[in-house]
């Protein structure tokens, strides 16, 4: 999709913690701000990539 930012992460639980929570319910100051950051942008993609792929 033009326009789109790409993340990729071999860390299935990092996907999981991003898709699952909003930025003001994780525990996690690294989740809250990713899902801040994601929040400013109009399209984004979080791709699991297994790490034998990676």
């Amino acid at each position: 999709m033009f326009g789109s930012k790409l993340t990729q992460t071999d860390s299935l639980e990092v996907v999981k913690s991003i898709l699952g929570s909003s930025s003001t319910e994780s525990n996690s100051a690294l989740i809250r701000r990713i899902c801040n950051i994601f929040s400013q942008e109009n399209h984004w993609i979080l791709r699991y990539i297994p790490r034998e792929y990676n």
